[in-house]
């Protein structure tokens, strides 16, 4: 029997990655991410939520990178 994937709404989602909520609807928005609307609730993949954990690894690094130049 397959298991049920996790998802996840996009408060849990911003409060897993630190993304704020609007940003994740833009990135749903541009396709980034997958995510699919059940109701009137957005329901994201753990996948998806993983690429977005991801995302704000590297934006973090950019981020730290930039700061030691200066």
């Amino acid at each position: 029997m397959k298991q049920l994937e996790t998802l996840y709404t996009i408060k849990e989602a911003s409060e897993a990655t630190g993304f704020d909520q609007r940003q994740i609807m833009y990135k749903i928005r541009r396709k980034q991410i997958e995510a699919q609307k059940v109701g009137w609730i957005w329901v994201i993949p753990q996948d998806s939520v993983n690429k977005l954990q991801e995302m704000k690894k590297k934006k973090e690094e950019k981020k730290r990178k930039r700061q030691k130049k200066q």
